[in-house]
């Protein structure tokens, strides 16, 4: 019974693959291009990045698009490719070191022809995925001779695997996916140059492998260990030849070939070096702590570990985190650490696969098991910190080329099982149907977590909840967000985990209210770092503020000389030297910050506001326009624009602005500016609407309501004004503008009483402000209270206050004059009102009072007579 089922099994297996091949070539005889083999890996490629087509720019991807200016095509072509990946100079100490020309050019491409929404940069890298998807099981089926259905099964695991979500939906993992295309492309070609009998065809095919080969090190650097694959696969493909007919000509070939190979491999290297300007890039111990641990064995068995942990990544990807460096992974610091049974175990199985491999080398099978180690191993060498140590703990990214090996060996393994186990295949096939539909899912929603910068960084945070770096992570975006409390929490629990993180310390004490506090965070900070830009650029400017300018400058000198490249640390630096009156040199500066980042809004805006300041205006007013252009929320730049246009007499223009602010965002001071604006070219009734429609808001400042008042009182209506100053005074006890301006109204409401009393308490806060302009006229002002309510004495007593400050204060020693005048003082009025008209001598109300002096003078001399 047994035996007649399996024949039965056996005959329909036969006839379902001849009808699938049927169907195949039928479809392909009809369309001539279709091919479902190629077609349903790539359908379900695309289909499981679907849902991160509308993910946002996150993580690196700020920095190495949004903020890169090679990818805006604000640099020259060739400069470009004289940069890294960060547009920093190659050559620079500075610089990463990170070298991919082609990966930027086609973001490059990418932001000309679809602009800087992040929605193309996705579809481009979801379709180079499905373009790799393609390539690798044409590769599988038509280099490495696998069967159909196994090239298929392949491609579907590649196509689906969650491991690749970082490169796929990270829009900077366009580099992995691009280089796993020329390093396909540069496979394939160097495969055909081995079996092509046409020698000019030979020839051109290796050349274009050599060629595929450099591109993809040109956009990543693991590109180039595919010559490293190829020169592998070759010996294997000669071994074999070899074996089947011994002829020399196939060993000369491959000799010619390996030679041309590793000759070119040395001229890449070479090249690479060369450009770096000899220079290896540096990393700190938070990038890869193991590298800068002294013993050895601590070295190798975390590196050991490593790398089975990469391997049980692709295995189980379960747990993965957008950043693993830091103490990510703790080191492996002794042989009883219990981690080694993994590492140990990794290398066992490894260490199987190749003797078996080796052993039964002319089985079809075990060969295409050597070539997925291979494929496996190879590309992941530059990663394992065998030759030089990288500048991460480990990243899911760099899996993408390796894991094509690791695909192909997991179907090899089904395939063998599914042959074996033949009662069982419905069941087998049911466990890899399965199998993918889970790695279906957990792509999609690993997806989700690379949407935004706050759903990547809260995953972090749940999978590596000890590791400092997605702490400090999750913290910039809350201060970015606004949510300071919960910022710092995160940047001292980062510091918790990690004391010596530099960043951390500086940005902490960004958030500090206590100044000291904050000091000592930006000093910790650069004594770990002394280089840490940022900690310069807030050190020099918390130390300005606090009066130590010129500490402060040096800092901010220090800053720009580590990066001139930097517009914060341009932008800083020019704002303090405006602040100290050196306007040229601060022009220098902004002009720079403009210069090096075209898009830079405080650029813009400090240079507006120098502009404003040395008597520019309409200048002024064009950069504070294209500040606004570059963040529209911004709308006080607009209003400053609108300011600059109503200085040089441009009305219209700034009513515009005024207007469009308003539009924008029913701006409070906008409103304000325009009340303004009304009042002063003589529209009072348009002016008191708008301040009426302020006031309904609840969006009037203390400012808003003097001004209102201000204007209320001007019009007439004295008890209104009082009304709202007083109200106002409710919640400003000690507001000099609101006391001031109430004494005033209250002065011509005649209450003299209640005006004079404010202005003491004027007097009294102006002299603690050290005011002393002000201080003069407040003095006039009590002063003319008191005389209108006959106090004269004290009236006196506030006019010589003011002699005090300033013996040429004309108007001082006119009111002098008039109450030594009310006194019958003749010497004293006559001194003082001579002194006034010296000061002032257009004064004719003096002239007036002097006349008057001399008349009263004469009526003495003939009532003495």
């Amino acid at each position: 019974m047994k035996k007649s089922e399996n024949n039965n099994y056996s005959k329909f297996n036969r006839n379902f693959a001849k009808c699938q091949g049927e169907f195949t070539n039928k479809t392909k005889s009809k369309s001539g291009l279709i091919n479902w083999n190629y077609l349903f890996p790539a359908t379900l490629a695309f289909i499981c990045y679907a849902n991160g087509l509308k993910g946002d720019f996150v993580h690196d991807d700020i920095f190495a698009i949004k903020g890169n200016p090679d990818v805006h095509g604000e640099t020259d072509i060739w400069e470009m490719f004289r940069n890294d990946f960060w547009s920093k100079s190659i050559s620079k100490n500075t610089s990463h070191k990170s070298y991919r020309p082609f990966t930027v050019l086609s973001f490059r491409l990418n932001y000309m022809y679809t602009g800087p929404e992040s929605l193309y940069f996705h579809v481009i890298n979801v379709a180079l995925h499905v373009i790799v998807t393609t390539l690798f099981v044409y590769t599988c089926q038509n280099v490495l001779h696998q069967r159909e259905r196994c090239a298929v099964l392949a491609g579907l695991l590649f196509a689906v695997h969650p491991i690749h979500t970082e490169a796929v939906s990270g829009i900077v993992g366009r580099a992995d996916i691009l280089a796993a295309a020329f390093y396909l492309l540069s496979f394939i070609t160097y495969s055909k140059s081995i079996i092509n009998n046409n020698v000019k065809h030979r020839v051109i095919f290796y050349i274009s492998s050599l060629v595929f080969a450099a591109v993809a090190m040109l956009s990543k650097e693991t590109g180039v260990t595919v010559l490293g694959v190829a020169v592998v696969y070759d010996a294997m493909e000669t071994l074999k030849n070899l074996r089947k007919d011994g002829k020399e000509k196939v060993l000369s070939s491959f000799v010619t070939r390996f030679i041309f190979t590793i000759f070119f491999i040395a001229i890449l290297l070479g090249f690479r070096l060369w450009i770096m300007d000899g220079s290896l890039p540096t990393f700190t111990r938070a990038d890869n702590p193991a590298s800068f641990e002294e013993s050895v064995l601590t070295r190798g068995f975390t590196y050991g570990y490593l790398m089975a942990l990469n391997i049980w990544l692709l295995v189980a990807p379960i747990n993965m985190c957008y950043d693993w460096q830091h103490d990510s992974v703790p080191l492996v610091e002794s042989l009883a650490d219990p981690r080694n049974l993994a590492t140990f175990t990794a290398a066992v199985m490894t260490f199987y696969i190749f003797m078996s491999s080796l052993l039964h080398y002319g089985k079809k099978h075990h060969y295409a098991l050597s070539v997925s180690l291979v494929l496996t191993v190879v590309p992941f060498v530059p990663a394992s910190n065998i030759f030089f140590p990288v500048g991460f703990v480990l990243a899911e990214r760099v899996l993408y080329i390796p894991s094509m090996g690791f695909c192909l060996f997991v179907t090899l393994g089904f395939f063998r099982i599914f042959d074996i186990l033949r009662c069982y295949r419905t069941h087998v096939t049911t466990i890899m149907l399965c199998l993918l539909l889970l790695l279906s899912l957990k792509t999609w929603q690993q997806n989700r977590v690379w949407q935004t910068r706050e759903t990547l960084f809260r995953s972090g945070i749940r999978a590596l909840p000890h590791n400092a770096k997605v702490h400090y992570n999750y913290a910039n975006f809350l201060k970015d967000s606004r949510e300071y409390e919960n910022a710092v929490y995160h940047y001292k629990e980062a510091l918790r985990l990690e004391s010596d993180y530099a960043s951390a310390h500086n940005n902490l004490g960004t958030l500090l209210g206590d100044i000291s506090e904050a000091e000592s965070h930006f000093r910790e900070a650069l004594r770990l770092q002394p280089n840490h830009q940022s900690a310069h650029i807030n050190l020099g400017n918390l130390l300005f503020k606090r009066g130590l300018k010129k500490e402060g400058i040096g800092y901010l000198y220090k800053a720009v000389e580590i990066e001139f490249r930097n517009p914060d640390a341009l932008v800083s630096m020019g704002g303090c030297l405006m602040e100290t009156g050196n306007y040229t040199q601060a022009e220098n500066y902004f002009q720079s910050a403009i210069e090096v980042s075209p898009d830079c809004y405080e650029g813009y805006a400090s240079y507006a506001v120098l502009l404003s300041k040395t008597g520019r205006h309409e200048e002024s007013a064009l950069y504070y326009k294209k500040a606004y252009e570059l963040d529209s929320s911004q709308s006080a730049t607009l209003v400053n624009a609108a300011h600059a246009y109503r200085t040089i007499g441009d009305i219209r223009e700034a009513e515009v602005l005024l207007k469009q602010a308003i539009d924008t965002r029913r701006d409070v001071s906008a409103m304000e500016e325009l009340a303004v604006l009304y009042y002063s070219s003589g529209r009072t009734r348009e002016s008191l609407a708008l301040y009426d429609d302020i006031e309904k808001q609840n969006g009037n400042s203390t400012e808003t309501v003097v001004r209102h008042a201000k204007i209320v009182a001007n019009q007439g209506d004295l008890e209104r004004a009082d009304e709202m100053l007083s109200k106002v005074l409710l919640n400003n006890h000690n507001d000099i503008d609101v006391l001031k301006t109430l004494a005033q109204v209250k002065g011509q409401l005649k209450k003299h009483q209640q005006a004079y009393e404010l202005l003491s308490k004027v007097i009294t806060l102006t002299k603690n402000a050290e005011r002393r302009n002000d201080l003069e006229q407040l003095y006039i002002e009590r002063g003319n209270n008191y005389r209108d309510i006959k106090m004269y004495d004290k009236a006196l007593s506030d006019y010589e206050a003011v002699l005090r400050i300033n013996p040429h204060h004309s108007t001082a020693h006119g009111n002098c004059g008039t109450i030594h005048h009310i006194n019958g003082s003749i010497e004293k009025a006559r001194y003082h009102y001579h002194k006034a008209i010296e000061l002032d001598p257009h004064n004719d109300i003096i002239r007036d009072n002097i006349a008057r002096l001399e008349r009263l003078q004469y009526q003495r001399d003939i009532g003495v007579g």
